[in-house]
């Protein structure tokens, strides 16, 4: 098995700086790269300046051709108008066995005030390719400090797009899903909703699009003969951008766009077919499904390249020009003899709640609500941004030394309200070993001199699970205090990695408050195992 592993290094490139990959864009927004009615920047040809940034910084890493394997879902904050300044930059934060994610910020400024303004930030997966087409072993990526967050927030990433990539499988592995609309009788099916008295009814079989395109030479990769990623992703745009328009009363603006997931090459020469259509309407916005297909001239079975979906929203515009919404023209209800309509318009308001989930954790540094109701329609984004808070505040270089003693420091760091605390500890015990025992969390209370009890609530999957703790009242109170927990065991990925238990209140149902306990809210919290260099003992905080 060592002589397995070592040979597998010898194959690997050496490592590379994290800096040796960034990329910086700069595009002046153009008419011809606007929305007629808006000038606001039409969301494919942003897209695709995304998705040449981040192929740009995969090559730059790997130093060979790279394609585009998928893109995270993204949020857009604002759009760009006509004679702004967009800056797009992009590095990659780590590097896998064959494929590496690319972190790409998106800014814009007006060109007299060098005021940059956050447009979006988007996560792109590549792999790197040769005309042989078998895989690439990639050099890893040795990160600077300002870039350790991103670079251990990766491997989690990953684990959750893979989670996502089986699901979206599952899903829209139907080729009558987008491609026919027409549906068996389902009038025995009840709609969930009924429209305002003051709207239109239109049923989304109505909105749907279908566009061909040609792919010639100029929409290829320049390396070879595959389609370009962001092309495809242009021409995404566009057709639900068409879709939308027969629904929302403004020209709509792309808000919102679900993870793209490239199951297979397009190259030049296809005939790609884009279908679209409007799945559900909301108040001032439209979720619009998308499927890409390709064929060759004499192919009789289309190859599925992807599907997705993309959130309008309707905006007008004020006398000062800044946008305002404004509600929906026509309410899309699904066609009631049509039982893939109706399944698409069920879904669509599972998404809309999981990305309101996902807007309220990005438009906040720190959530508002110390303890969200436990739901696994949500556990992902919960369990990501419970390990997300407590590596951040690890990886923090600020921090105020308040005691030093032996082997142990405290510190401390303040961003305004929030006041956190560091408790530092260097054992002589290997990492592994201390790791170990800490998530044995079962045996707490014989080393947690006030903890009474520890209770697993829900199991999710092997490394999660929410736990109910009580705890004997502290030196000078009355109550004794419990805490309902989110528990996120993550052990080192590779040598030199930090393991890490992390814990946040939530709210569970199988967890009511007790008369007798005062609940106690937690917001962060957790411990951090990491390797002494050059040693087998370990530094814990």
């Amino acid at each position: 098995m060592a002589t397995v592993e070592h040979q597998q290094q010898r194959d690997r490139p050496p490592p590379k700086s994290s800096a040796t990959s960034k990329v910086e864009m700069q595009q002046l927004i153009l008419p011809r790269d606007a929305d007629v009615e808006s000038e606001r920047l039409h969301s494919g040809q942003l897209l695709k300046w995304i998705d040449i940034a981040a192929c740009l910084a995969a090559e730059r890493h790997c130093e060979k051709s790279c394609v585009t394997v998928s893109m995270d879902g993204v949020y857009f904050d604002r759009t760009p108008r006509v004679g702004n300044i967009v800056i797009l930059k992009a590095q990659v934060t780590r590097a896998f066995d064959s494929s590496m994610e690319v972190l790409v910020q998106v800014t814009c400024e007006e060109r007299t005030a060098r005021v940059p303004k956050i447009v979006c930030k988007a996560y792109l997966t590549f792999i790197a390719r040769l005309k042989e087409k078998k895989k690439v072993k990639l050099p890893l990526v040795l990160p600077e400090s300002g870039d350790r967050a991103e670079y251990h927030l990766a491997a989690e990433r990953r684990a959750n797009r893979l989670k996502l990539t089986n699901t979206i499988r599952n899903r829209c592995d139907q080729p009558e899903s987008y491609r026919s609309f027409v549906g068996s009788s389902g009038s025995d099916l009840r709609l969930p909703m009924s429209p305002r008295r003051t709207q239109t009814v239109q049923y989304s079989d109505h909105t749907q699009v279908s566009s061909i395109e040609l792919v010639l030479p100029q929409h290829g990769n320049h390396h070879q003969s595959v389609t370009f990623g962001g092309q495809i992703m242009e021409w995404m745009a566009t057709s639900c951008f068409i879709a939308a328009s027969r629904v929302l009363s403004h020209c709509p603006v792309l808000q919102a766009i679900d993870m793209v997931r490239f199951r297979q090459e397009s190259h030049i020469g296809d005939r790609l077919t884009i279908y679209a259509q409007v799945n559900r309407s909301f108040v001032d916005s439209v979720e619009v499904g998308c499927r890409v297909e390709a064929a060759m001239v004499g192919e009789t079975t289309p190859r599925h390249i992807n599907t997705s979906f993309l959130t309008f929203t309707c905006k007008g515009v004020d006398a000062d020009g800044s946008s305002t919404s404004s509600a929906t023209a026509v309410a899309v209800l699904p066609n009631p003899a049509n039982r893939e309509d109706i399944r698409r318009y069920e879904e669509a308001l599972i998404r809309y709640h999981l990305r309101l989930e996902r807007l309220a954790y990005l438009e906040s540094a720190v959530d508002t609500t110390l303890a969200p109701a436990w739901s696994g329609a949500i556990a992902d984004h919960l369990i990501l941004s419970n390990y997300e808070r407590v590596m951040k505040w690890h990886l923090e270089e600020e921090w105020q030394t308040i005691m030093t003693e032996d082997n142990i420091v405290l510190s401390k760091h303040q961003t305004g309200d929030v006041l956190c605390m560091q408790l530092r500890v260097e054992v002589d015990v290997p990492a592994p070993q201390v790791f170990k025992n800490i998530c044995d969390q079962q045996a707490r209370p014989s080393w947690d001199m006030l903890c009474k009890s520890l209770t697993v609530v829900e199991q999710y999957g092997s490394r999660d699970a929410v736990v109910h703790i009580k705890y004997a009242p502290m030196p000078g109170e009355q109550r004794e205090r419990d805490f309902v927990l989110l528990m996120s065991a993550r052990p080192a990925k590779a040598d030199g990695d930090a393991s890490s238990l992390c814990f946040r209140s939530v709210e569970h149902q199988r967890a009511p408050p007790l008369q007798d306990f005062e609940r106690g809210m937690l917001p962060c919290s957790g411990y951090v195992v990491e390797p002494r260099c050059g040693t087998s003992s370990s530094s814990s905080s």
